[in-house]
């Protein structure tokens, strides 16, 4: 219904050749869970993916879907792909992630786009170079049982990290 339901400001700003965002953005500095149709989301944007603690940190606040929205160069697409399926995994909870596609200048996106299911299994996926939407199924007993049979939230060491 057009209702916002929460915001999120990108917290890891990308600054490496030929991208230096610090020089024009200003970092986010908090994250929250959102509530979509009885599952919580968290969000993520671009580089943020490179930071598992922030992943880790959604989760323990209760996020079942993780969604990110990028601009991720197809030169580092595999990270990309490696990536997604690992926050997925380690997290046991769905990767929704959304990459841009084609060219800006001298950069080249690596589309991409997937849909990953907690056992780190790609449900849908985008290829790596034409727009494309997706459209996939959130199984919110296939989370619930995952971490059931492996719980690792449980197993941390938070006294020892």
């Amino acid at each position: 219904d057009g209702t916002l339901i929460g915001k999120y400001r990108k917290t890891h700003l990308f600054a490496c050749s030929p991208v230096y965002e610090h020089h024009c953005l200003s970092p986010g500095d908090s994250y929250e869970i959102m509530e979509i149709g009885g599952l919580k989301f968290g969000l993520l944007i671009c580089y943020d993916l490179r930071f598992p603690e922030l992943a880790r940190s959604l989760a323990l606040k209760g996020a079942q879907v993780l969604v990110l929205v990028s601009a991720w160069p197809r030169s580092r697409i595999e990270h990309w792909r490696i990536l997604c399926a690992a926050r997925a995994i380690e997290n046991q909870l769905y990767m929704v992630a959304a990459n841009r596609v084609g060219q800006d200048g001298e950069m080249v996106f690596g589309g991409s786009s997937c849909l990953v299911d907690p056992y780190g299994i790609v449900i849908g996926s985008a290829n790596d170079s034409g727009e494309a939407l997706l459209v996939g199924e959130i199984d919110e007993e296939k989370i619930a049982s995952v971490r059931k049979k492996m719980p690792v939230f449980e197993h941390r060491r938070e006294d020892i990290y």
